[in-house]
């Protein structure tokens, strides 16, 4: 009977003089983190995400993942087995924790678990929060289609470069109208947004590893600090200090909603 299988949370801590560098590998349960503190980077084949403080990750059992990570940080770890998991999502999806979800996983990482019909309850509620959550602009859909997947490639590698579509159509072989339709059906999102969704990952990633503005200017491919300064306050509403502050708190928000306009 389905009341006898039992979730398992357990608390993991990354220290900082061990940074954190998984290869691909996959898990038979289903696995939702809670970043309780810190940041964490991740890709499956299809995704690319930063998970930062009081976010939720799910990944469905089997799916191949890596994950990456330099600096401190503390994940609730909630690893579902599979008989669970038929009514949760077939594919990973990164969200806000709501106060709700953040003290259900609070509750089921207490030494004297609940009981079993409580435990049910309780992940029967964190579903339905990371059903309704909208997904986090942290999440970068990845394409298939290999000429695609070529081009995202090169952008994760070197997020600097500026090529439009019908630069990158001359090395893919395909026409920019062809590009553009192929990328909005595999992700999505229009090339645009999706170029802009992976430099806002990258400042982030950044600022966490502890890159200076001039660095991160160079790495995404801004004329100069200022019009990299200006970029972030206009997308997250305060200035590079004030935002690595909110990195350390867990609070950061910006205006961005996967508008080819706001690029």
């Amino acid at each position: 009977m389905l009341d006898d299988i039992l979730p398992y949370a357990v608390e993991r801590i990354i220290d900082t003089q061990r940074p954190m560098s998984e290869d691909s590998h996959q898990h038979p349960q289903g696995q939702l983190i809670w970043m309780r503190r810190g940041m964490l980077s991740g890709q499956t084949a299809h995704q690319h995400w930063l998970i930062q403080t009081n976010m939720l990750i799910w990944i469905p059992p089997m799916i191949s993942h890596k994950a990456q990570n330099h600096q401190s940080a503390t994940l609730g770890v909630l690893y579902l087995p599979t008989e669970m998991t038929s009514t949760w999502p077939a594919q990973v999806r990164l969200v806000d924790a709501s106060l709700l979800a953040i003290g259900i996983f609070d509750k089921l990482l207490q030494k004297k678990p609940a009981s079993a019909h409580t435990q049910h309850l309780l992940i029967d509620l964190l579903c339905d929060e990371l059903k309704q959550a909208p997904p986090s602009d942290n999440q970068l859909p990845l394409p298939s289609d290999p000429r695609l997947k070529k081009i995202t490639d090169a952008l994760i590698l070197s997020p600097a470069l500026r090529q439009n579509l019908t630069q990158w159509g001359k090395q893919v072989g395909a026409s920019s109208r062809t590009l553009a339709r192929l990328f909005v059906k595999e992700t999505g999102l229009s090339y645009r947004v999706w170029q802009h969704r992976l430099r806002r990952v990258e400042t982030l990633s950044g600022l966490r590893d502890g890159l200076t503005q001039e660095q991160l200017t160079e790495h995404l491919g801004f004329s100069s600090v200022d019009a990299f300064s200006h970029w972030v306050k206009r997308i997250f509403q305060t200035t590079i200090r004030t935002l690595k502050q909110q990195l350390i708190d867990g609070r950061v928000t910006d205006t961005f909603h996967d508008r080819d306009d706001e690029i």
